[in-house]
């Protein structure tokens, strides 16, 4: 059985990373076939590192509309994190088929999701 939990790396001192993690950014998996996933940071639309990980937000795009079933937890969507809001938002209005759930200890972040995925 292969292990699908996420790898999740830290975007901070990239030019430190070896050649392989740069390579599993690139792919978006790592060795093993687990996503890898880049921690949220409100720095990671600006670099050059983004453009190594824009495939991936096309995949996360795609993935997210193509499932069956969403669930979102402990991400309280900020409103800097665009990239994240677009594709959660347009994933929302265009797979219509999907179920959603939302797993956050804030009510106020919940509430956000309540008013934003209507």
């Amino acid at each position: 059985m292969v292990d699908k939990r996420p790898n999740y790396l830290s975007p901070l001192d990239w030019s430190q990373r070896p050649p392989r993690e740069v390579a599993e950014y690139e792919r978006g998996y790592d060795q093993e076939g687990r996503p890898v996933i880049l921690e949220p940071s409100f720095y990671k639309y600006d670099t050059a590192e983004y453009r190594q990980l824009k495939p991936q937000w096309i995949k996360f795009t795609e993935e997210l509309l193509q499932a069956e079933c969403i669930i979102i937890v402990g991400y309280s969507l900020p409103e800097m994190d665009t990239n994240a809001r677009s594709s959660i938002l347009t994933a929302f209005q265009i797979n219509d088929g999907a179920r959603w759930l939302v797993i956050n200890h804030s009510e106020s972040v919940c509430d956000l999701y309540r008013r934003l995925l209507r």
